[in-house]
């Protein structure tokens, strides 16, 4: 498993975590970052999140998980 990380200082906070993954540029646009959240593709501090404007704060830890494996239909 290859596993990237990277540590960001926020100007502000709170940041809401569909505006996070825009910033980043981790995302296309706010729909397709609602969308991942919505799935269960992002995490915040190890846990899967949905809420989309969950606010981040400094020290949290944001996952993106972009591989999805289901059980064969």
């Amino acid at each position: 498993m290859n596993e990237e990380y990277i540590e960001i200082e926020l100007e502000e906070e709170p940041i809401e975590l569909c505006k996070l993954l825009k910033v980043l540029n981790l995302v296309e646009g706010g729909g397709q970052a609602k969308n991942l959240i919505a799935e269960g593709y992002v995490g915040v501090n190890h846990e899967i999140c949905t809420i989309k404007r969950k606010k981040l704060y400094s020290g949290d830890v944001l996952e993106l998980s972009l591989i999805h494996i289901s059980e064969p239909t």
